[in-house]
Parts: structure tokens; C-alpha cells; sequence
């Protein structure tokens, strides 16, 4: 018996002769995941102007999900930074997400630009 996939749920199998084109069914796929992660490409994209230069190159948005922007911090003194300035950085997250940032949660991590979402 093979294990399950996380959350306990199985990819529906599909019936014989049921496959879909690929054409057909990556538009959906892709809006899903533009919905997904574009306030996280947006948060990306505008990091270096909302947090300056300096700190974007040791802090890196990392994940976004229910309004919590998840950022690891390569040095202490960088999080310290950014916790310093939590206040202003979550108000430019907000205009520059349009409100979808509600938290900002601070992670110390070695090379912030090595870390994979």
C-alpha cells in the first residue's frame, strides 16, 4: 500500500479516455497560482524600495499566506533593523499589496537569498 500524500488526500485518478489537454487546462492552473503568489512577486519586487538597498540585501520575503509576510533575516543586526522598522515596512507592504499584508513575522536564516520557499 503506498502512503498517503500530505493532508490525508488523493489526486482524483481520471476515468479512461477522460485525459484532458494540457492547452486546456493551464489557464486555470496558471490564474491559480498568479492568485497564489502574486502579492508575494509584488512583496518581492518592491522589497529592495520599502525596506532600502542596504537591508534587501540581507532580508528576503520568503512566504505569504493569510496576511502574514514571513521574511528571514541573514544577521541579527538585520532583524533587529527590520523589527525597528516593522510599523512603516508593514504600512509600504500594505499600499504595495493593496492590504493583503496584515503581519510581518521576522525569521533569523544563514543566506536569506539561498532560502527556498
Amino acid at each position: 500500500m503506498s502512503p498517503e500524500p500530505r493532508g490525508g488526500r488523493r489526486a482524483p485518478t481520471p476515468a479512461a479516455g477522460a485525459v484532458e489537454p494540457i492547452a486546456s487546462v493551464l489557464p486555470a492552473v496558471l490564474a491559480q497560482a498568479r492568485e497564489r503568489h502574486g502579492a508575494l512577486a509584488a512583496v518581492r519586487e518592491r522589497w529592495p524600495a520599502l525596506v532600502g538597498r542596504e537591508l534587501s540585501a540581507h532580508t528576503r520575503p520568503v512566504s505569504l499566506r493569510r496576511g502574514r509576510l514571513v521574511v528571514v533575516a541573514d544577521r541579527p543586526g538585520d532583524a533587529f533593523v527590520l523589527s525597528y522598522r516593522r510599523e512603516a515596512v508593514i504600512g509600504g507592504l500594505r499600499r504595495a499589496t493593496r492590504g493583503t499584508v496584515e503581519e510581518l513575522v521576522i525569521r533569523p536564516g544563514g543566506d536569506a537569498h539561498g532560502v527556498c520557499d
